[in-house]
């Protein structure tokens, strides 16, 4: 049902809720729903990643979004430095 009413949203809607859940506020939202399991928070930034690139519509939501992907990006980068290799 509320797959239905996603789908049936405008543009502008969607990609509003997409680039939402990306950037440094996106990415740190997951890991505070997700403190007991912090490869689990990891894996949902990295598909949110993957499934953003493959919906977003608008070419303006396109641009914005590579550069809260390329921040997204950075802090992973230092959290997997960080974590000695277990991610």
């Amino acid at each position: 049902m509320i797959r239905f009413a996603i789908a049936n949203l405008h543009p502008y809607h969607r990609d509003a809720d997409a680039l939402d859940s990306l950037g440094s506020i996106g990415l740190f939202r997951v890991f505070s729903k997700q403190t007991k399991d912090l490869r689990k928070a990891y894996n949902i930034i990295k598909q949110k990643i993957i499934n953003c690139k493959e919906t977003l519509q608008l070419e303006k939501s396109k641009k914005i979004a590579e550069d809260r992907i390329s921040r997204m990006n950075a802090i992973l980068k230092q959290f997997e430095k960080g974590s000695f290799g277990f991610f």
